[in-house]
C-alpha cells in the first residue's frame, strides 16, 4: 500500500502478508485479527528496523555519523525546551 514518506513514522522488521482485496468484511476482519496476534505474541512491542543492524552495514563513517547523531539528540533533549 502506497504511503506519503512524510506519514511514516518508525518501521518494523515483521512483514506481514494479508492480501490486498479489503471489499469484503471478512478480509478486514482477517486482517484484523492477523494484526492482533502479531502484537500479542510481541507484546505490543514490535521489533524496530535497524538500518545499521539489519544491512550488516559496516562502515567506519557511519558508525562515525550515528555516533554523533546520537550525542547531538542527547544534547538536545537533555535542554529545556522554550515555551
Amino acid at each position: 500500500m502506497p504511503v506519503k514518506l512524510s506519514m511514516v513514522y518508525e518501521l518494523c522488521t515483521i512483514q506481514l502478508k494479508i492480501g490486498l482485496d479489503f471489499r469484503s468484511k471478512e478480509r478486514i476482519d482477517f486482517a484484523g485479527n492477523t494484526l492482533i496476534k502479531l502484537l500479542s505474541k510481541f507484546e505490543n512491542e514490535l521489533p524496530l528496523f535497524d538500518p545499521i543492524k539489519d544491512m550488516e552495514i559496516d562502515s567506519v563513517e557511519v558508525k562515525i555519523a550515528c555516533s554523533e547523531i546520537e550525542r547531538l539528540q542527547k544534547l538536545m533533549n537533555a535542554k529545556p525546551k522554550p515555551n
